[in-house]
């Protein structure tokens, strides 16, 4: 028998042309494909084949019998009998049971630093990379043994070698005592005695342009017994550009360069990945063809999602065959999360399970807690308490009633959840059922069925652990928890197709796309061709050494895919390929070398174009809501609230920033807020050193208190009790960090407070409560502290300020005026013009006198305790008199009248300190539907 390559021109697209090889035409009669056997390059060139042929049957009324294409890889996957090779969760296992028990010093070659402290996820990760190379090179019938054995004086760093053919013969001997057999080790045995089904007489290599040569070899020798067709998509003009087997020479491809018919609009430009997938549906719009007659390529997964989004936007409905990550779907998520809360056990692990939705809805069903609830008392505990873990959350939620929601989801997931030792796969399956106990399946909608496939593949991966050689392996449940998680990541899932669709198609599944019209994005280097140079164990010069596919014989490969795309077109369709210059993430990206492969004088116009300027360049706007906010008070929203009745006083500083930003604060009550901190905030140190001064100013002992030692022991045994109330012990290295640094600032205190008191002062007031109505809004207020010197009789009004650095009253409450000032805010201070920024001060000494006269009189100023300890001083507003206290309360006055008239519009254009910048991305005025909140302020005016 002979292998005999056949070529069928490339005129027309490659499956009508296999097709009609295998069927000629025309045929009156059936022809019997039972004893052909058709080896097809991918999955998608099979059902492609299948239903091109079932359209031909269906034309002319005739059935050829059943045709089942395979991969040529598939000659030498299933031994026939005997042990079955292992899974590649089975391998991943097998490899890191290895791995874990091996004295990493007997391989220093290997591994030169120290592994004594590597965990499963090192060894798992270790052993997939050790087993890849093995796929490798088995894919050229060689293993890692015969590699160190017959190429040691070609290797670059032979020490490797033959420390990784130690491991490997170590790992073999583990798979057979597991009862399995290695599948890399049984590909190579397979091509050796290769075998067919039975009643084969015929064997096709359908355009295959590189198969793997383990297949090959099984080829060759099946062809020892039957005929071996090749077929090659191309001219016979061209036979001495293929070897054999119809793969591509480099040195006939290297430097052949083609016509690219109108490349001026077959080779495009373009910026980001959405704008790649814009120029994409616009050249599919471009064109009167239905969605049968459109291919879409995309060689780069990046643009997929972007692509998806743009045909939606046209009514185009797309479909990757190769199937959606399992990994992105909530319920792989879910397990993640729930290996999460059993070995690893940190705050951010809890909160993943409790923020996932299935897992909300469960809680809903099962105990009546609503989402919204139980999600913000769970921002609210983190920011209040900072817990690192779940014991931590357990201890201040026992001592905290405030967030009984969020305490008793806590207490049913760890309930439902089992110990964890306990037996992982069981115990993983009984929490699901549990979780979904309440959920009914619709199999019409897609959502549910794409659930009820991933069901399964969790279903299938969990019997596997139980059913397969894992258990003998004794791993740790939570290494057997961490291997589930890691194979259901590697997995996808087929999603139903919806309607008419159009394939979105890697790069090797393209060549037998026959839609006339083409077009492939992510024509940039490293996806098309596919780079290897980064391989750690096997670089591109080891590969040819070896004869492994090389960077040389891919190029010379994805050439001959791109020309055949195009001369399968160039009498009845057409063929447009678009680059990149950006990734998604904003990196740059170069052409694809196939882009420039063309006549040296077309070279410099192709140049200009793939290294310019993109067609059309979108302005990179920061990242800000997509639609025009309506903040009118909601629906849910009482009407008592839809107007301010009581302000603090401190709330005039954020009405003079802004009126609008005041009411989304003061009305909506709208703060951002997410459990992302790891530390105290400004306001929490604050509220901290604020907490323990008042407690000194509370013991009457201490308010004329000289003692700087007495009154820093003081502090700091208040201090350090707050942080335990707060966050329990022992303290985070983080927060003890920020405990050592607030004992520091309490120690400059205690000496500037001593020094006070020795000069006559003595603290007379804390916490002191003010209020007063001002034009019928209610004006509240506590002083931090007043105090009186005890031989003059002066007072003084007293803010503690903890910022990073010391404040000067005068400056925080005036400044220079500006041409937006509203008039309201004007002040003249010594008859120079100037604009209050905050009212805090002035207020409280107004009010005050006016609660009680004896306070008359009273200096106000700030008691900054900043990082500096040297800069810790009482600062007072020196130049302070009753003409400043005038304008401040009729600013005030004006202020409370706006408040009450709803004056909130327009927003100011900038403010120092932006609550809302997350929303606000740019000015505030062009993100609001003004038209619908006009109805809201007018109500009231």
């Amino acid at each position: 028998m002979a292998i005999k390559r056949h070529f069928l021109g490339w005129d027309e697209p490659v499956v009508r042309k296999v097709l009609d090889y295998l069927i000629p035409q025309p045929s009156g009669s059936p022809i019997d494909l039972r004893t052909t056997l058709v080896l097809v390059p991918t999955q998608q060139a099979g059902r492609r084949l299948r239903q091109a042929m079932a359209l031909r049957e269906a034309e002319h009324g005739i059935h050829h019998g059943s045709l089942l294409p395979k991969l040529p890889i598939d000659l030498v996957r299933e031994p026939s009998s005997g042990p079955q090779p292992a899974s590649a969760m089975e391998c991943g296992a097998l490899w890191a049971r290895l791995l874990l028990d091996m004295n990493h010093a007997a391989f220093p070659a290997l591994f030169p630093a120290s592994s004594a402290s590597a965990g499963f996820a090192w060894a798992l990760s270790t052993g997939k990379l050790i087993q890849s190379v093995r796929h490798e090179l088995a894919a050229a019938g060689l293993t890692i043994s015969a590699v160190a054995a017959g190429f040691i004086d070609r290797l670059q760093e032979p020490d490797r070698w033959i420390e990784l053919a130690r491991l490997e013969r170590t790992y073999l001997d583990l798979v057979r005592v597991a009862g399995r057999v290695d599948p890399s080790a049984s590909r190579v045995e397979q091509s050796l005695q290769p075998r067919v089904m039975e009643g084969t007489r015929r064997i096709v290599l359908a355009c295959a342009p590189d198969p793997d040569l383990v297949a090959l070899a099984a080829l060759e020798r099946l062809a020892e017994d039957m005929p071996v067709d090749v077929l090659i998509h191309a001219p016979e003009a061209l036979a001495d550009s293929f070897d054999l087997w119809g793969r591509a020479i480099p040195a006939r491809w290297g430097g052949a360069p083609f016509d690219m018919p109108d490349a001026a609009q077959s080779i495009r430009l373009a910026g980001t990945p959405s704008e790649q997938s814009r120029l994409a549906v616009s050249i599919l719009a471009g064109e009167t063809r239905g969605p049968l007659d459109m291919g879409i390529g995309v060689p780069d997964d990046d643009i997929i999602p972007f692509l998806a989004a743009e045909m939606r936007a046209v009514g185009l409905s797309s479909y990757d065959p190769e199937g959606k990550p399992v990994a992105l779907h909530p319920l792989c998520t879910l397990v993640e999360h729930y290996r999460g809360l059993l070995d690893d056990g940190s705050y951010a692990s809890v909160a993943a399970l409790l923020r996932q939705p299935d897992i909300l809805d469960y809680l809903r069903h099962a105990l009546g807690l609503q989402p919204h609830v139980v999600l913000r008392e769970l921002d609210e505990f983190q920011n209040l308490h900072l817990p690192p873990h779940i014991h931590a959350m357990r201890g201040c939620l026992a001592d905290n009633r405030k967030f009984g929601t969020l305490a008793t989801a806590l207490e049913r997931l760890t309930a439902d959840a089992p110990d964890s030792q306990a037996e992982p796969s069981a115990a993983l399956r009984d929490f699901l059922r549990t979780v979904f106990t309440h959920r009914q399946l619709a199999p019409n909608e897609q959502a549910d069925a794409e659930f009820a496939a991933v069901a399964q593949q969790v279903a299938d991966a969990l019997s596997h652990i139980e059913e397969g050689c894992i258990p003998s392996l004794h791993l740790a449940p939570s290494d057997v928890r961490s291997l589930v998680v890691d194979h259901l990541r590697s997995l996808k899932y087929d999603a139903a197709r919806q309607g008419t669709a159009v394939d979105l198609e890697g790069w090797l599944e393209l060549h037998w796309n026959d839609a006339p019209l083409l077009v492939v994005t992510g024509m940039n280097e490293g996806k098309v061709p596919e780079s290897l140079a980064a391989d750690p164990f096997l670089p591109n010069s080891l590969r040819r050494t070896l004869g492994l596919r090389s960077d040389e014989d891919r190029y010379a490969r994805d050439l001959y895919l791109m020309r055949a795309m195009v001369e399968s077109r160039r009498s009845g369709g057409r063929a447009c390929f678009i680059c990149g210059k950006t990734g998604a993430s904003g990196d740059p990206l170069k052409p694809s070398r196939l882009l420039f492969a063309c006549r040296n004088d077309d070279l410099p116009a192709r140049a200009r174009t793939l290294f310019g300027t993109p067609e059309s360049v979108s302005a990179n706007h920061p990242a800000t809501t997509s639609f025009l906010l309506r903040p009118s008070p909601p629906a849910d929203l009482p009407p008592a609230r839809h107007d301010v009745e009581a302000i603090a006083v401190t709330a005039f500083r954020d009405y003079l920033a802004c009126p609008f930003r005041f009411y989304l604060k003061r009305i909506l009550r709208m703060k951002a807020i997410d459990d992302l901190k790891t530390e105290m905030d400004a306001a929490d140190f604050g509220a901290l050193i604020h907490d323990v001064v008042h407690r000194m100013g509370q013991n009457e002992s201490l308010r004329t208190c000289d003692d700087a030692r007495e009154l820093t022991r003081f502090l700091h045994a208040e201090a350090e009790g707050w942080m335990t109330r707060r966050f329990g012990t022992p303290l985070p290295l983080n927060l003890q960090m920020q405990l050592d640094a607030a004992l520091q600032r309490l120690a400059a205190v205690a000496r500037t407070q001593a020094v006070d008191a020795a000069d006559g002062w003595e603290i007379v007031l804390v916490e002191h409560p003010i209020e007063q109505t001002i034009e019928g809004l209610r004006v509240f207020g506590r002083i931090d502290r007043l105090d009186r010197h005890r031989g003059t009789g002066q007072v003084r009004v007293l803010d503690y300020k903890t910022s990073d650095s010391a404040l000067t009253p005068e400056k925080e409450h005036l400044r220079n005026p500006s041409d937006d000032m509203p008039d309201y805010a004007r002040a003249i201070v010594d008859g120079s013009a100037r604009r209050w920024l905050d009212l805090q001060l002035p207020l409280y000494v107004f009010m005050l006198a006016a609660q009680d006269a004896t306070w008359s009189g009273a200096v106000p100023g700030y008691f900054n305790i900043p990082g500096a300890a040297d800069s810790t001083r009482i600062v007072l507003w020196t130049t302070f008199n009753g003409d400043i206290a005038d304008s401040a309360a009729d600013c005030a006055r004006e202020v409370a009248r706006a408040i009450r008239a709803r004056r909130f519009w327009p927003p100011a254009r900038r403010v120092t300190y932006d609550d809302f910048q997350t929303i606000f991305r740019t000015d505030a005025a062009s993100c609001v539907d003004i038209d619908s909140f006009s109805t809201y302020l007018e109500a009231r005016a």
